[in-house]
């Protein structure tokens, strides 16, 4: 059976060092103790355990990714993180070992029908110095404004438009909503996909981007400048580190 979430000997650096899972796990503080809520198989917990030091604990909605993960994890609850019983497992598990200093979730908040409400009580799993790094992908990107343009709005099996996403957000709607659910964000960062001229000359044998132009006429302090002020258009994917602002 194919998994549709699943790598094997998976290290991110190494794949993509500009990766949203690379940006992410770069944000984790080696040794620490970590809540991997969509843990899927645990190519993710297997990395952090074998290249940071972390102990790993997966929560994994499908029954056949969480068997695999069990392999990896320290230990894995199986089903949804809206799920009040998993709620209760995970409440139990805190209060008969320990805190976790990081809650880790990645490409989650998408496939939850109140999103909110999980922001809410995720601080009580956190020890006094932990954080919530999440993830999760930009609708307002360039690529999907232009199919919008051309009045299409196509479900697929992968990316912005994953037929199981319930929710979607922009930057500003995902940031607001942790500020909203009283997180301070400490770090961000971004996996970008810029806008591309394509140039159908014989000398090039691929598309040029406006970054590269930007990058070539003006230098990295101008480049700096367009991703940050276009973080909106050009950011495919998105990733918070962030603490609760109140006590718990």
């Amino acid at each position: 059976m194919k998994l549709k979430y699943h790598r094997e000997n998976y290290n991110p650096i190494e794949v993509n060092p500009h990766s949203i899972d690379s940006i992410s796990t770069g944000m984790i503080s080696p040794g620490s103790k970590i809540l991997d809520i969509g843990c899927a198989t645990g190519y993710i917990a297997e990395y952090l355990q074998n290249y940071k030091n972390c102990s790993v604990v997966g929560i994994e909605i499908s029954p056949e990714q969480a068997q695999l993960a069990k392999k990896v994890c320290s230990e894995v609850f199986v089903g949804s993180i809206e799920d009040f019983e998993i709620q209760k497992q995970i409440d139990r598990y805190v209060k008969e070992r320990d805190l976790f200093d990081c809650v880790y979730m990645s490409e989650v908040i998408e496939h939850l029908s109140d999103p909110w409400n999980i922001l809410t009580f995720i601080p009580r799993w956190l020890a006094e110095n932990g954080c919530l790094i999440i993830t999760t992908c930009n609708v307002a990107h360039w690529l999907m404004r232009k199919e919008l343009m051309k009045g299409r709005w196509r479900y697929q099996e992968y990316g912005l438009l994953d037929k199981t996403h319930l929710r979607f957000f922009t930057y500003e709607t995902f940031r607001q909503m942790l500020l909203d659910n009283q997180y301070q964000i400490i770090d961000e960062g971004y996996s970008m996909k810029d806008i591309y001229i394509p140039l159908n000359l014989p000398f090039f044998n691929r598309s040029v981007t406006i970054s590269g132009v930007i990058k070539k006429l003006f230098g990295d302090s101008a480049l700096h400048w367009y991703r940050s002020k276009y973080k909106n258009l050009l950011a495919y994917q998105m990733v918070f580190k962030c603490v609760p602002r109140l006590e718990r």
